[in-house]
């Protein structure tokens, strides 16, 4: 199995590389097959360009884990004008994954793994203020980017409900990864901060477990169905609440995800 390591810093990217790739040796008496790709996916042309990038080495992903996440101190706007935990969070995601998709890089089996949170149903979409302009605050901010992870999740499933009919089949997963400490968990600063009231979280490791598992179990949740929800314990959770299980809102997101992202291309 090749594994390509997606990151904006060179840096970080070749470390943790490393780091899988000690592992490996002293676990599995193996070399792995591991690789780089170093993007910046809070811009539009970044995103193009690993689009392209794909495409132009004939990669066929097996497996697409959408983590890339960001929670900011204060607002700030990309070079797109879009406010930048929306355009990472979710816009980024959409973006890479519907392009992929349509262009045929995405194998006949492949798994698509979007990370939301527990917390994706603690605020709702403003849609005539999606880009935080009249109210922001970083943790609501972040809130609603974990919902609309949900939401891609379930219209994107779908859509591809209605093209995959055999098995084994394209099919896609929402999961939450729990408490994990990172960076993000220290920097909310408008909402309640595991950190700040003494709560650290989980390690790293622990946060990757179920996109690993998502990864690689034949579970016939996983590998015949699509567009289930799954806890931090793998728990298959059918009923995400009534915000999260809203069609109307995740249509609605898709129509304005496609409009911002066509709008772009239309200047390439």
């Amino acid at each position: 199995m090749a594994v390509i390591i997606h990151g904006r810093s060179k840096e970080k990217c070749d470390r943790t590389m490393k780091q899988i790739a000690d592992r490996c040796r002293r676990s599995l008496n193996r070399e792995p097959d591991l690789s780089v790709s170093v993007f910046d996916l809070s811009t539009h042309e970044q995103v193009h360009k690993m689009i392209k990038h794909v495409q132009q080495h004939n990669i066929k992903l097996d497996v697409l884990i959408l983590n890339a996440g960001v929670l900011l101190p204060e607002r700030t706007v990309t070079s797109d004008g879009l406010e930048t935990t929306f355009a990472v969070n979710h816009l980024s995601q959409f973006h890479l994954t519907t392009r992929l998709l349509s262009s045929g890089n995405l194998s006949s089996c492949c798994r698509i793994i979007v990370v939301s949170s527990h917390i994706r149903s603690w605020q709702a979409i403003d849609f005539e203020d999606l880009q935080c302009e009249k109210n922001y605050g970083n943790f609501v901010a972040y809130l609603r980017s974990k919902l609309a992870n949900v939401w891609f999740t379930y219209a994107l499933a779908r859509r591809l409900q209605e093209t995959e009919h055999s098995i084994p089949r394209k099919v896609v997963h929402c999961m939450e990864p729990g408490v994990i400490q990172t960076k993000l968990l220290q920097g909310i600063t408008d909402g309640p901060s595991c950190g700040s009231a003494g709560f650290e979280g989980q390690p790293v490791e622990d946060g990757a477990f179920v996109a690993v598992w998502l990864a690689t179990t034949q579970d016939p949740q996983v590998i015949q169905e699509s567009g289930n929800y799954f806890t931090c314990t793998k728990k298959c959770v059918k009923e995400v609440g009534k915000l999260g299980q809203d069609q109307q809102g995740q249509e609605k997101l898709w129509r304005t995800s496609e409009d911002i992202i066509a709008n772009f291309e239309s200047q390439l």
